[in-house]
């Protein structure tokens, strides 16, 4: 089952980059958007480290240093929906129950 997963992200991953580069040629499609979904599903081993790569290059910027502050905030945030290996259900289940808690 994890092996089937894994193959299955890897195929949304390209098929969303394909779509990505296809939006850079058509004004329509935003373009980025897909690349940086392919980039979130794929499961490669390589993809930490070009994520960490990407992050010290946008670093060299103003405007990428608010960018990469930005990813790093919100992957922190998100950290237990990003390595669970429970179903959709169970996260937003526990993302309704932290919801609530904090309401209170």
């Amino acid at each position: 089952m994890k092996r089937f997963k894994s193959i299955m992200r890897n195929t949304l991953a390209i098929l969303c980059l394909m779509i990505g580069i296809l939006g850079g040629f058509i004004p329509i499609l935003q373009g980025w958007v897909f690349v940086l979904l392919a980039f979130i599903l794929a499961d490669f081993g390589w993809k930490y480290k070009a994520e960490a790569k990407i992050l010290a290059g946008l670093d060299r910027y103003r405007w990428g240093r608010k960018l990469s502050g930005l990813w790093r905030r919100v992957k922190t945030q998100n950290a237990d929906v990003l390595h669970s290996n429970g179903s959709v259900s169970d996260i937003y289940k526990s993302i309704k129950t932290n919801d609530l808690d904090n309401n209170n």
